[in-house]
């Protein structure tokens, strides 16, 4: 095993397995030549398909503790951590991502964001495909789709912790790192090396992934879950909206205290 090859580690539980489906189908339609392994995170179910590798951990605990048992049964160095709401919704082009990540292994990456969403780093170096993001900054470490340095990402962890709150504190923690933290550079934000639909909010659908989940022909799937409301749905595009004026802006939404959080 080459040590610097990531493994894709889709983190999921039992309780999420209706996105399963359509995760799996998405990655293998818009990925096909996948280089990587890919293991299903879960509690005791497992996902009917050869190219998934089960990694099943037991009883639910709480996402971090959770997350943590995962890690540590996975032998790689660098994982590739996947949130099973994020479904691919364009082909991936393979030698791009993995250039990607060979500048975030060159650079000494400890954690690379893959999305091109906020927060990007804003580089005018075209061929850098990446940057650099400092510390301070809100959503230092995203819980979405990134690249990871196995280690960094236990050091980072704290047992009790939501996605949300190792979202929140650990970007705290991480300015207390000597790792890199990398995002995509803004100039990647026209060609994505990886385009993707946020298909749950709060445990329900988000009303703009309704559309793609017909046209997928995962429609059947959406009686299964309540609809965000409205309401939800308006604050998340106000909230998208305030993030994507940052990036215009070529701007960071600094943390109004960037103490350590233990």
């Amino acid at each position: 095993m080459n040590p610097s090859s990531p493994a894709i580690l889709v983190v999921s539980c039992d309780a999420y397995q209706d996105l399963w489906h359509p995760f799996f189908e998405c990655l293998f339609k818009y990925w096909p030549d996948c280089p990587f392994p890919v293991h299903l995170g879960s509690n005791h179910q497992s996902y009917p398909d050869a190219r998934v590798l089960g990694l099943r951990i037991g009883p639910d605990v709480d996402y971090s503790s959770n997350l943590e048992r995962m890690l540590r049964r996975l032998n790689h160095e660098w994982v590739i951590l996947w949130i099973e709401d994020r479904l691919l919704s364009g082909t991936v082009d393979t030698s791009r991502l993995m250039e990607t990540v060979s500048q975030a292994q060159t650079q000494g990456a400890g954690y690379l964001k893959l999305l091109s969403e906020y927060p990007v780093a804003y580089s005018d170096e075209n061929a850098s495909l990446i940057g650099e993001l400092p510390k301070g900054i809100r959503y230092r470490v995203s819980i979405t789709v990134g690249l990871w340095r196995k280690h960094i990402l236990l050091e980072l962890l704290r047992p009790g912790e939501t996605a949300w709150e190792l979202e929140r504190k650990g970007s705290l923690r991480s300015n207390h790192m000597d790792a890199k933290f990398f995002g995509m550079n803004v100039t990647t934000l026209a060609w994505p090396v990886i385009q993707e639909v946020h298909a749950v909010v709060k445990r329900k659908w988000n009303r703009t992934a309704v559309a793609f989940l017909r046209e997928e022909g995962f429609g059947e799937l959406i009686e299964r879950r309540e609809l965000l409301s409205r309401w939800s749905q308006w604050y998340c595009r106000v909230y998208a909206a305030r993030l994507r004026l940052f990036i215009k802006l070529r701007r960071h939404w600094w943390h109004p205290r960037a103490a350590l959080v233990n």
